[in-house]
């Protein structure tokens, strides 16, 4: 049963874990767009 719960628990996290990164990829572009519009 905590097995299950853990297997449960990781699954979550490296959900949420792919949002954060594809969130911080989305802020980096648009950060990088405006750099670049700047020069």
């Amino acid at each position: 049963m905590s097995q299950f719960r853990f297997i449960i628990l990781f699954e979550s996290s490296s959900v949420l874990y792919n949002c954060m990164i594809l969130e911080i990829k989305v802020f980096l572009s648009k950060l990088l767009e405006k750099f670049e519009r700047k020069t």
